[in-house]
C-alpha cells in the first residue's frame, strides 16, 4: 500500500510539473514570436509612412519645378521674339535718300527707288 502511494504520488508529480513547464515554455514562445511580429510591424508600418510623406513631398517639388520652367519657357520665347525683331529692323532696311513717284501709280502711293 505505501508503495503504491509513493508511486501515485510520484506519478502527479512527474504530470502536474511536466505540463506546466512544456506550456509555459509553449507559451513564453507564443509571447516572443507576438512580441517580435509587433515590433517588426511597427517598424514597416513607420518606413511606409515615412516614405510616403518623402513621395509627397517630392511630388509638390516636381509640381513646383514643372511650373517655374513653363514660365522660364514663356519668358524665352519672350525675349527671343524680341530680339528677332530688333536684329531684322536694324539689318534688314536700308536707309531711303529720296523718293520718286510713279505716274502709273495712283495718286497718293510712293515708292522709293534706290
Amino acid at each position: 500500500m505505501f508503495a503504491f502511494k509513493w508511486l501515485s504520488q510520484q506519478k502527479q508529480k512527474f504530470s502536474l510539473n511536466s505540463k506546466p513547464r512544456t506550456s509555459r515554455s509553449l507559451g513564453l514562445a507564443l509571447f516572443s514570436a507576438l512580441v517580435i511580429s509587433l515590433v517588426t510591424y511597427l517598424v514597416l508600418v513607420g518606413s511606409v509612412t515615412t516614405k510616403g510623406y518623402e513621395i509627397r513631398d517630392l511630388e509638390q517639388r516636381a509640381s513646383i519645378l514643372k511650373e517655374q520652367q513653363r514660365k522660364l519657357e514663356v519668358e524665352a520665347s519672350g525675349g527671343q521674339a524680341l530680339r528677332g525683331s530688333e536684329q531684322s529692323s536694324k539689318g534688314g532696311f536700308v536707309a531711303v535718300d529720296r523718293i520718286e513717284y510713279l505716274g502709273a501709280v495712283p495718286a497718293g502711293v510712293g515708292v522709293a527707288v534706290r
